[in-house]
């Protein structure tokens, strides 16, 4: 990954380390799936690398950097992939000139440059079945589905602003109870090991009492140095 996706990664890591933290101290703080999105939401954008609104390749249009529910393409042009928060530069957004996507699906706007997708999942339910199901759900779709589908397009040219340096993909599983955050770690465990997790990947798990991330980005001395003089 390039230096400044490294530190959008650690700053979206850190961010969900908050929210780990606040959930200890509040432990219905999240009860669906949606209260996590929203408070993943509201914490990234009070960063202050993820918090200004700037101008989109669009005259007149500024947007924010993080995005809900954004469609990501599928090499294939009548579907897409719907992903749950995106990170990106708002200067690479358009928002009217979208003939070469037209005939994908699209939400009114077209991305082209370096982005991290967050994928989530909220784990309530007791049933061993439906915690495996769940706890590798999100993670083989990134792997398998995802991550190879934006290669393919950025291969294809259909991205010209990106390489497959400038993308991250985060998947974030939060459990109700230890119980349940148990059983989902040891099935992630064998979702990584029966395909192997990329360099680009960072799957992280949390419940009240514990949290893992299963692969860190690494810090530079360059990065750190960046960290100092930004």
């Amino acid at each position: 990954m390039n230096k400044e996706v490294t530190i959008w990664t650690k700053e979206i890591i850190n961010v969900i380390r908050k929210i780990q933290k606040e959930f200890s101290n509040n432990k219905g703080l999240i009860l669906t799936e949606g209260d996590l999105e929203c408070h993943l939401y509201k914490h990234l954008t009070e960063s202050s690398l993820f918090s200004s609104l700037e101008e989109t390749k669009t005259n007149g249009w500024k947007s924010g950097y993080v995005h809900s529910q954004v469609t990501w393409f599928k090499p294939c042009q009548n579907s897409g992939f719907r992903v749950d928060l995106t990170v990106c530069k708002p200067k690479n957004i358009d928002i009217k000139t979208l003939e070469m996507v037209e005939n994908y699906p699209n939400k009114g706007f077209f991305h082209d440059g370096m982005a991290v997708a967050i994928e989530l999942k909220y784990i309530r339910d007791n049933s061993p079945g439906k915690i495996s199901n769940d706890a590798k759900k999100d993670y083989v779709k990134i792997v398998k589905k995802l991550k190879v589908a934006k290669e393919l397009l950025i291969e294809s040219k259909k991205y010209t602003n990106v390489t497959i340096d400038d993308i991250a993909f985060i998947g974030l599983i939060v459990c109700k109870t230890q119980e349940i955050y148990d059983i989902a770690l040891e099935k992630l465990k064998k979702a990584m090991a029966k395909n192997n997790c990329p360099k680009n990947v960072f799957p992280i798990i949390f419940c009240h009492e514990k949290l893992q991330v299963m692969n860190k980005p690494p810090l530079a001395q360059h990065q750190r140095l960046y960290f100092k003089n930004k």
